[in-house]
């Protein structure tokens, strides 16, 4: 008898820890966009396109930080540099990332901060970030491949509409009384974009 009669407890307050939550479209673009940003980004570290973050990070951080409490933005970014020579920029996920040689040639940090605000502005706008590279298979690439197969261009409509954003962040940012040497600048870039093709042409985002 004591073999065949078995007696069961009531479950009480059982609930399973892996059961999943429910989450909403958004949420779960925003977390392919996540693993997308993340894979991205150790790719291009591990090829070392990417430099490792240091004091050159702390400074564009320091200005892209300028442009977010100024701008009264809900958000959070941060800068990372591309080691090419290219004039170039481009974001992936909440990283703005700038091309050493762009870096190297802006004359002054309210030009800096001009080039920051057009990417800033496209994750103030929540412009998508490509969420195939959340696969690793789109990241298990070559070093060679990496410049020929990964490309993070905006569309011209983003380009657009990022721009007026970005005016409007500079109008309230500590630089709006600074532009004068951007304007010169991009004055002088664009007249000798014909002579330089190859500085001004990018290689994984938006030129110049």
């Amino acid at each position: 008898e004591e073999l065949t009669s078995i007696l069961v407890d009531a479950a009480k307050n059982v609930s399973d820890a892996n059961e999943s939550k429910e989450i909403s479209p958004l949420e779960s673009q925003r977390r392919w966009e996540r693993e997308a940003e993340g894979n991205v980004v150790e790719r291009l570290e591990r090829i070392g396109l990417l430099s490792r973050e240091g004091d050159v990070d702390k400074v564009l951080n320091t200005v892209v930080n300028n442009l977010i409490v100024s701008g009264n933005l809900d958000l959070e970014a941060k800068c990372r540099l591309l080691l090419t020579t290219p004039l170039e920029t481009f974001t992936i996920g909440h990283t703005i990332v700038i091309s050493r040689g762009l870096v190297d040639v802006l004359p002054d940090e309210a030009s800096l901060a001009l080039v920051l605000a057009a990417e800033l502005s496209h994750i103030a706008l929540a412009h998508p970030t490509r969420t195939e590279y959340a696969f690793n298979d789109r990241t298990m690439i070559g070093d060679e491949e990496v410049l020929e197969r990964f490309r993070f261009p905006r569309t011209p409509e983003e380009i657009s509409s990022a721009a007026k954003k970005a005016i409007a962040l500079l109008a309230d940012s500590p630089y709006k009384d600074k532009l004068a040497n951007a304007g010169l600048f991009l004055r002088a870039l664009e007249a000798r974009t014909g002579l330089l093709p190859n500085l001004i042409q990018a290689n994984l985002g938006n030129g110049l």
